[in-house]
């Protein structure tokens, strides 16, 4: 009875568990993949400008990047790394810097995306041409 018993519960378990797919839909499109976003302030050469970024590396990781210039010297730059999900038009993910995590959400409208951090609109990057 109690081997009965075992045999119920291992069939029963791999009933319920059921198979899941190889492909992770989960991770949306890879139509970002390898594509560049920008925005910037100043000029290149004058006493200020600001650059930041977006680099879409692979279906699903990002890096985030920024530099700004004074007098074409680079007096201040960073970067994050982190990961995403694409279901147009909008981009969701996370990204860490300096040990601080944020949540990202974008919205993409032609070559326009306008960037969201933890809820807080942060700024309109355009897409770069290759």
């Amino acid at each position: 009875m109690r081997r009965f018993l075992l045999m119920f519960a291992v069939v029963a378990a791999m009933v319920f568990t059921g198979c899941s797919n190889d492909k992770n839909n989960d991770t949306g499109s890879d139509e970002l993949a390898g594509t560049k976003w920008m925005t910037e302030e100043g000029r290149i050469g004058s006493s200020y400008y600001w650059a930041e970024g977006i680099q879409f590396n692979s279906a699903s990781s990002f890096t985030y990047f920024y530099y700004q210039m004074n007098n074409l010297d680079i007096v201040d730059e960073g970067e994050a790394s982190g990961w995403y999900i694409y279901n147009p038009p909008i981009v969701t993910g996370n990204a860490t810097m300096d040990g601080v995590k944020v949540s990202i959400r974008g919205i993409i409208n032609d070559d326009t995306m306008t960037i969201y951090i933890d809820n807080e609109e942060y700024g309109v990057y355009k897409k770069q041409n290759k």
